[in-house]
């Protein structure tokens, strides 16, 4: 079902488009919104129009920047702009934040030129740049562009304040150890970890005020040191407000920014009608209260709710723990460069792909993530992405932090959510926000911010500091939620390994194996009385070796941490960057420390295709519990199970090596294991399926015979066992044709060979019958009269076809085919959908709220005979079969012998006893929420009375 394509009017209380606060200032402009409809929402600036000597993109500005760093100066390059026109230039030390701080510009440059040169820069500061191009008449809208740089920026993240974990405590026990893995990971990336387990969502009031309590009283405790949450799990979910950003209808919508709001006050009086009464428990605000800003930055896991998957909330949630500590210690790496698509909605958040990753690694001439996205990785994905979250297991998208804009998928608590489903990505997906409106900024991310940090900045634009073009001057409202780990950076570094020490008097003796990147300038060792930091830096320069003495002694149990540090380098300038932590426990009363665990490489060797069980070994001396995760998949096959017990199945005709690696981890430090595998492909026989085909009289019928080859090779038939009341001939496919005169059974067996094997004989039973054609309707003349509509009345034709054009429930009744007596009846028509909802066929048609049916939907994977009584649908026959999209159907329905037989393209797929609710009625058609629904040459047809003895039967092709 697609979004709506009416133009939308805003509540009074939702959502007006506002200008940015720079408007003012240049231009008076004004904005039109409309809902989220196909590839485009429409948005007006009068008299604009791109002039070919302009940028591609005129409405916005694409900026990255490179650096020298003696003399220090940076330069900031932006793409074509046309003659005369100016690009005003403004700077800020990077941190800043309100509109008044940007000041005036610091130099205006008139095209063609674009660049401008800034030598009033200083090593080690990071700075942020705004340009603005104002609205040039007749040529193109105003735009504006922005990026960090800075030569040389020290480290930010040596600490980065604490970070409050809080986790839903009925994963606690199952997902124990990858939780634990998880603290020190964010202990070991600079934050001090403090730690809740919180009841699990309710759907309470109660809980969710007291979960903000718990932050609150966590914040104000130490205000200028707790900076971000991550709730893990299904906690409290919050709703507020009655808005439409996507316009379509107005209703509450769920925010994490409750929680990360500290001085706000959310107040539950409003009457928003039955959406959102009073003191109901969602609360009144649809933008942020008080001072319209938050105080922390805010994400979420949490993958209840995602039954499309075939995995259960507790996997995906610890497939999700693994992929962020992959992504953490540069196990799993994206290439630099972003991917952007659907830009009408979203031309800020692909100018921000620039200052990342330059203009060569920006993708953005595509209009979908399909299949591009499934076949390469990317670091950073944007677009107007299948609105769909059922559908997302059948994807692979291969990219990191992500934007999925699109009509719904804001309301991320909805079950199979499309947000939501990108972090269920088998490989990659880590983060995903809804972009557009308002549009996100995460140009900081060049210069070593996380996502979280830009979620934040996001939420506090409020129209004052970034000014993206097109629609997307609309106040930062309660929907700009983050779905994922908003401690996540873009740049990562391999860090060091097997950190070990040994305890001599008041000495630790740490070492440890260097980083596998090769671009390592050195390392910091780090010092903590808690396993959870804060951390402190002993090394007041950075080792050029792999070895460092802690001579401060100590009692009780200290952590040490060891960071790779590597100057970064982008189109945002070069910044110092540091690695995740190694981890190493001292125990100075014992005089002892930890000891790396170590995990044991492997070699398998196995056939293609075939299933091989494979079981992953490690070993610890210290006897500490393991924990076993998969780090990088393998390239040539798949795996299941649940480390360490793994099965491995290679693709199809693959022959050669494969391999993939894997983690074992003690609680402090881990080992990663290769197991490499050779694979040999032998030839498969093919398979082919007996199947029931019911057929015309005297008529030549093409048999769809289902057959498949593992290997994919070309394949013939043979018949074994011929018919014996007809002929069957043909090449690539059999074609039956009963002898003239005859209607009764019949049968033959082939087999199916591919030039080395045959498959196992397969038997077709054939019903031969002979009909009249009663009544018929192709559509040719452009109308559909004699039919009547039930439900939403949106249905035309075109090109020879009737077509419902609503995404609502409606059917038609075949009034020219006038009431039939369903005993040896025939329904024929073809049928084919755009969209992914459900349409079929109707028979012993009453009303719109009693008849039977067969229908056919790809969104619940089903094609079922059903019956609607009293408005009631009970499912006769069923199976778990979706359609194609935009393939064409033969559907038949018949009635014979006491039976209901649905027969696709010839195929009988479902059969059961005929109901006795109905005996007579009208033919029909039901499209089901499907937009996008065609049917053609509609017939019914009559067994003729020599056939009489063939009563009541009902067939669906």
């Amino acid at each position: 079902m697609c979004s709506c394509s009416w133009l939308l009017l805003l509540h009074s209380h939702v959502l007006l488009p506002l200008r940015c606060p720079f408007r003012s200032i240049h231009s008076s402009r004004r904005l039109g919104l409309t809902a989220l409809f196909g590839a485009a929402a429409v948005l007006t600036f009068l008299g604009a129009a791109a002039p070919s000597s302009l940028g591609a993109d005129t409405r916005l500005v694409k900026v990255e920047t490179v650096i020298q760093e003696t003399p220090p100066q940076i330069t900031v390059q932006w793409d074509d702009q046309a003659a005369g026109a100016q690009v005003e230039v403004f700077r800020r030390l990077f941190g800043q934040e309100g509109a008044a701080s940007w000041g005036a510009a610091i130099a205006t440059v008139t095209g063609p030129d674009h660049s401008y040169v800034d030598t009033n820069v200083v090593a080690g500061q990071a700075y942020e740049y705004k340009l603005y191009r104002p609205y040039i008449y007749g040529t193109a809208q105003e735009a504006f562009g922005y990026a960090c740089s800075g030569i040389q920026i020290p480290l930010l993240d040596e600490d980065r304040g604490k970070m409050l974990l809080i986790v839903d405590e009925t994963l606690t026990a199952t997902l124990g150890a990858e939780l634990r893995r998880l603290e020190m990971d964010l202990a070991g990336d600079g934050w001090t970890v403090v730690r809740h387990d919180f009841p699990r969502d309710d759907a309470g009031f109660q809980d969710q005020e007291d979960l903000r309590a718990l932050i609150r009283s966590e914040y104000n405790a130490d205000p200028t040191g707790v900076k971000s949450v991550l709730l893990f799990g299904k906690l409290p979910r919050v709703m507020s407000g009655y808005a439409a950003p996507d316009g379509h209808a107005s209703a509450p919508h769920a925010t994490d920014l409750f929680y990360a709001d500290m001085d706000g006050t959310w107040t539950d009086t409003t009457n928003y009608g039955t959406a959102n009464p009073p003191r109901d428990g969602q609360y009144d605000p649809s933008y942020i209260p008080g001072n319209v800003r938050v105080e922390l930055q805010i994400g979420r896991v949490d993958l209840a709710g995602m039954g499309a998957w075939t995995i259960n909330e507790t996997e995906l949630l610890r497939n999700y723990l693994r992929k962020d500590h992959a992504w953490r210690q540069a196990q799993v790496k994206a290439p630099a460069r972003g991917i952007a698509t659907s830009k009408s909605h979203l031309y800020h958040e692909d100018a921000c792909l620039q200052p990342l990753f330059g203009a060569a690694n920006v993708n953005d001439s595509l209009s979908s993530w399909i299949p591009e996205a499934e076949d390469n990785a990317y670091a950073w994905g944007v677009s107007f992405s299948d609105y769909n979250g059922s559908n997302y297991p059948r994807y692979d998208f291969k990219m990191t932090f992500t934007i999925n804009f699109g009509s719904g998928k804001q309301k991320w608590e909805h079950s199979n959510n499309a947000m939501r489903a990108l972090l269920c990505m088998p490989q990659y997906g880590l983060t995903c926000g809804w972009g557009g409106r308002p549009a996100w900024s995460f140009h900081f991310m060049g210069v070593g911010q996380t996502i979280g940090y830009s979620h934040y900045r996001t939420a506090n634009n409020q129209n004052s500091e970034y000014c993206p073009g097109n629609y997307s001057f609309l106040l930062s409202g309660v929907w700009v939620n983050l779905m994922g780990d908003p401690s996540l950076r873009l740049h990562m570094i391999d860090p060091p390994t097997g950190l070990s020490a040994t305890v001599a008097g008041s000495e630790a003796h740490l070492a440890w194996e260097a980083s596998a990147s090769t671009d390592v300038l050195g390392y910091h060792v780090y010092r903590s009385d808690s396993r959870l930091g804060p951390y402190t830096r002993l090394t007041p320069a950075l080792l050029g070796t792999t070895a460092y003495v802690d001579s401060t002694g100590g009692a009780g149990e200290t952590w040490h941490m060891v960071r790779a540090v590597r100057l970064e380098s982008s189109p945002s300038g070069s910044y110092y960057n540091a690695s995740q932590g190694a981890f190493c426990s001292v125990d100075w009363t014992a005089a002892a420390a930890n000891h790396p665990p170590v995990a044991q490489d492997a070699v398998f060797e196995t056939t293609d295709a075939i299933p091989t069980t494979i079981t992953l070994n490690g070993s610890d001396s210290d006897g500490d519990p393991l924990l076993f995760s998969l780090a990088v998949y393998p390239q040539h096959g798949q795996l299941t199970g649940a480390p360490p017990s793994l099965v491995y199945t290679s693709d199809v005709n693959y022959d050669g090596s494969d391999s993939f690696t894997f983690t074992v981890w003690d609680g402090q430090t881990e080992d990663v294991g290769t197991v490499n595998i050779l694979v040999h492909n032998v030839n498969y026989a093919p398979q082919t399926q007996s199947q029931e085909t019911v057929v015309w009289a005297d008529q030549s019928t093409t048999m769809q015979i289902v057959s498949s080859d593992l290997d994919g090779d070309a394949l013939t038939y043979a018949v074994v066992t011929p018919p014996r009341h007809g002929t069957v001939t043909g090449g690539a496919s059999l074609i039956y044709s009963p002898y003239a005169g005859y209607q009764g059974a019949d049968s033959f067996v082939w087999q199916m060979r591919d030039g080395q094997a045959g498959s196992a004989p397969a038997t077709a039973t054939l019903t031969v019958l002979r009909l009249s054609l009663t009544a018929s309707d192709n559509f040719d003349d452009g109308d559909f009269e004699g039919w009547s509509i039930y439900g939403n009345a949106n249905w035309t034709t075109g090109s020879g076809e009737l077509i419902h054009v609503s995404n609502s429930k409606s059917a038609l009744a075949w009034d020219a085919a006038t009431t039939q007596v369903w005993t040896g009846q025939a329904l024929c028509a073809t049928l084919r959908s755009g969209e992914s909802d459900a349409f079929g066929t109707l028979c012993c048609f009453q009303d719109g709220s009693n008849y039977y049916g067969f229908e056919m939907s790809q969104r619940n994977s089903l094609r079922r005979l059903f019956k609607l009584v009293n408005n009631r649908k009970t499912t006769l026959a069923q199976d778990n079969v979706p359609y194609v999209t935009d393939q064409s159907y033969r559907v038949n329905l018949f009635m014979i012998q006491g039976e209901i037989i649905a027969q696709l393209d010839g195929r009988v797929i479902l059969r059961t006893p005929m109901p006795a609710d109905f005996s007579s009625g009208r033919a029909g058609l039901l499209s089901d929420a499907n937009e996008n629904s065609y049917f053609d040459d509609v017939e019914l047809w009559r067994l003729e009375p020599s056939s009489s003895s063939a009563t009541g039967w009902m067939m669906a092709y």
